[in-house]
């Protein structure tokens, strides 16, 4: 007896059908006669095999380079995209606003890989002009190239049309898209919001004469409460959740600080922040810390910061003072978000409705500072960072505004208690201080230049920070930083800073 292989091919269709073609053969000694092809059976691919395709043509377009425009970086969105309050035409416009410094910031996005998909839901439904369209929620693992990974992202695919879909508030897209393969939908969201650990070491000198001041090394341990609003959506967000005032805390937009006129000469009145900045606490008085939502006054007490957390030269009084505050790995934190005058007057978001309200996670808390402090400040696990200039030179460059090339270098990161790995990240040079001639405080000027070293690179030459614009009149604090990510919600940074 002989026997013919049997073998199967298969093409997949562009209406994203699989079609098996059958090749007859025979078990008898005797050549099969020619018959009849039996028909195709047309099987659709699962749900799972098309979201993994499209990621695969999604890890082809970054295999080797970083997109080199706005139209590319954004091939994969539906034209009604919404993510974390951009949109697609926005998203464009901000890479082409400054392409060179957008492909730099994509550099650790080469090479990646996108792996463990799983298909959360799927959705089927009819427009209101009576088209089409499928969604699929899906959840998938990033492989990047220096060795990070991140473990959970969740996307929204869609295929057929997006008429009809929501834009923020009382907006509808005006752009539908209707074709039959998946783009990237977006998670719908009118306000990027997430919250970050973060320990940070700060290496600190006088502005004046740049001498190490007396607490030369202080440990950090806080948490980023990061919510920015690419869409202008928002005007103000309140945030509840463990570690927090019961009542949460108030934030507002960097919009209202730049432009509202109740913001003029108040805290955080920076006439420089751009619509991507983070928005910034309010406080309840100008001496303490006090941050609670329900008496905090933005108008009178302006705003400033997003960070939460302790900060001491002993490592050990910065955990203790962290441990103090009460936040919870693993809490879940509530985001409400509000484009109404509520943040005028204390307390005014109780009588408001907000636009949107989102559930954040905490996924960590900072490392403890003792166990990233070791021995001391010559040999903690920190990058440690130093540069050709010394500190008394780059104290005098920035009080005289001028610009800087240096060599920047920095001891790679040791060892972290759970064997974590960090990638970048960037490395920053950051000014800021007075926006005027007179001796008051605001408004103020705060501007930064940024850099992204190749993965593993532990220096930076001729690093060239540009001379400050002709808004900052009169400096008054300046810093270098090297700033790390774990991509899962956790960062080291390492800072020298000149107040």
């Amino acid at each position: 007896m002989q026997s013919t292989l049997k073998t199967l091919s298969f093409a997949i269709a562009s209406a994203g059908m699989l079609t098996i073609y059958g090749c007859g053969g025979s078990d008898g000694g005797t050549a099969a006669q020619p018959t009849t092809p039996a028909p195709a059976v047309v099987v659709a691919p699962t749900p799972l095999a098309q979201a993994t395709e499209f990621l695969a043509l999604v890890d082809a377009s970054m295999a080797t380079t970083a997109p080199a425009s706005g139209s590319a970086n954004a091939a994969f969105l539906d034209a009604c995209y919404l993510g974390d309050g951009a949109t697609k035409p926005g998203l464009i416009a901000s890479f082409d606003a400054d392409a060179a410094q957008a492909v730099e910031s994509r550099k650790s996005n080469i090479g990646s890989t996108r792996t463990n998909v799983q298909v959360l839901a799927e959705r089927t439904t009819t427009n209101t002009d009576g088209s089409s369209r499928r969604e699929l929620d899906i959840q998938y693992q990033v492989n990047y190239a220096d060795g990070t990974v991140d473990k959970a992202t969740t996307e929204t695919l869609i295929s057929g049309s997006s008429s009809g879909s929501a834009m923020g508030p009382g907006a509808t897209c005006t752009t539908p898209e209707t074709a039959s393969n998946l783009r990237i939908y977006g998670n719908r969201a009118v306000v990027s919001a997430s919250l970050r650990a973060v320990n940070q070491r700060s290496e600190r000198y006088s502005l004046a004469t740049g001498a190490p001041l007396a607490s030369a090394v202080d440990y950090n341990k806080v948490i980023q409460f990061r919510i920015s609003d690419p869409g202008n959506f928002a005007k103000y967000a309140v945030v509840t959740g463990p570690g927090l005032p019961s009542s949460g805390v108030k934030m507002v937009s960097p919009r209202l600080q730049r432009d509202d006129p109740l913001f003029a000469g108040k805290r955080g009145n920076n006439v420089d922040w751009q619509d991507t900045d983070n928005f910034a606490f309010c406080r309840v008085d100008a001496t303490t810390g006090n941050l609670a939502a329900n008496a905090a006054d933005c108008a009178t007490q302006g705003a400033a910061g997003s960070n939460v957390g302790s900060s001491n030269k002993t490592a050990a009084v910065a955990d203790t003072g962290f441990d103090a505050l009460g936040f919870v790995a693993g809490g879940s934190y509530s985001v409400a978000v509000y484009n109404d005058d509520g943040w005028k007057t204390v307390n005014g978001q109780a009588t408001q409705t907000p636009i949107a309200t989102y559930t954040r996670t905490l996924n960590k808390l900072p490392y403890g500072a003792v166990a990233l402090a070791g021995s001391g400040v010559t040999s903690d696990v920190f990058p440690r960072v130093t540069t050709s200039l010394s500190a008394v030179q780059l104290a005098t460059n920035i009080r005289n505004k001028v610009s800087t090339t240096m060599d920047m270098s920095w001891t790679a990161l040791g060892t972290m208690p759970d064997a974590a790995k960090f990638g970048w990240g960037n490395v920053s040079a950051f000014v800021s201080g007075r926006a005027t001639a007179t001796a008051a405080t605001w408004p103020g000027s705060r501007q930064s230049a940024t850099s992204y070293p190749a993965a593993g690179a532990t220096s930076i030459t001729n690093y060239t920070v540009p001379a400050p614009s002709s808004q900052l009149v009169t400096p008054t604090y300046g810093e270098h930083s090297v700033y790390l990510v774990n991509r899962n919600g956790a960062a080291i940074s390492s800072v020298v800073t000149f107040e």
